[in-house]
């Protein structure tokens, strides 16, 4: 484990250990209340040491690890959670307000049966223009949306209305999609695209993380969606989604 965030390039381990007693979902660590969470940073490659180091300390992160990619790379930095998607999402918020941020990603890249680290999963600069347990859509679905009638449309189906109207999205260079989990019994769940990546010509695969909380919490009704702006997407798109159950 890293015991210290500077880095002027990312380090070239994965963290297997030190994020607490956390249960294992498809070979991914997922963390229990109050453990640390883990959060996939990737900086431009003309970002300066002292830039890096700013966007790391604004939310309080210790990088654990990293993986070497051409001349810059990923980190995996650690933060304290308190058992909601709200904490992460607040991090991941703030660093996408530094320029010098590429990506920030709460998916941790994929690991071989031997335990050695694959090409990470790629964030691609995901936007969320709607991330919330309480939507107006009572049934799960996923949309791919490529035009502005569409996104429109979908987003008075999603969003409650004081909310106000769907943002302005560039078609021509972005492609929105929508993820809804329909009616839950409880609070303490979220659905989150969390990474794209495209293995073969023409078939981008879009990763959703399902994540609920065991037994039931809040005796509430909730419909949790998430709406995401993305780089253009061309061809085929398939979903894989991945649940992760917090004790």
């Amino acid at each position: 484990m890293f015991a210290t965030t500077r880095h002027t390039g990312a380090p070239g381990a994965y963290p297997t250990a030190g994020l607490g007693p956390s249960r294992r979902v498809g070979q991914r660590p997922c963390a229990q209340e109050h453990d640390p969470v883990l959060i996939v940073v990737a900086f431009k490659e003309e970002a300066t040491q002292a830039e890096r180091q700013q966007a790391i300390d604004a939310i309080n992160g210790r990088v654990i690890g990293g993986d070497h990619v051409d001349r810059g790379g990923y980190y995996y930095v650690r933060i304290r959670a308190d058992g909601t998607a709200d904490a992460l999402f607040r991090a991941i918020a703030l660093l996408q307000r530094y320029p010098q941020v590429e990506i920030a990603s709460p998916e941790p890249p994929e690991l071989s049966p031997q335990g050695t680290t694959r090409l990470p999963w790629t964030a691609d600069s995901i936007i969320h223009l709607f991330h919330d347990e309480m939507s107006e859509a009572h049934y799960a679905f996923r949309a791919v949306v490529q035009d502005s009638a569409r996104f429109a449309r979908f987003w008075a189906l999603v969003v409650p209305r004081s909310r106000g109207p769907a943002p302005t999205v560039d078609f021509g260079r972005y492609t929105v999609i929508v993820a809804t989990m329909g009616q839950q019994g409880s609070t303490f769940r979220s659905i989150t695209v969390v990474a794209l990546h495209s293995r073969r010509p023409g078939v981008t695969t879009v990763r959703i993380a399902l994540r609920v909380k065991g037994g039931t919490v809040g005796w509430a009704l909730t419909y949790p969606a998430d709406i995401v702006r993305v780089p253009k997407i061309r061809g085929t798109v398939a979903f894989i989604d991945q649940y992760i159950v917090h004790e």
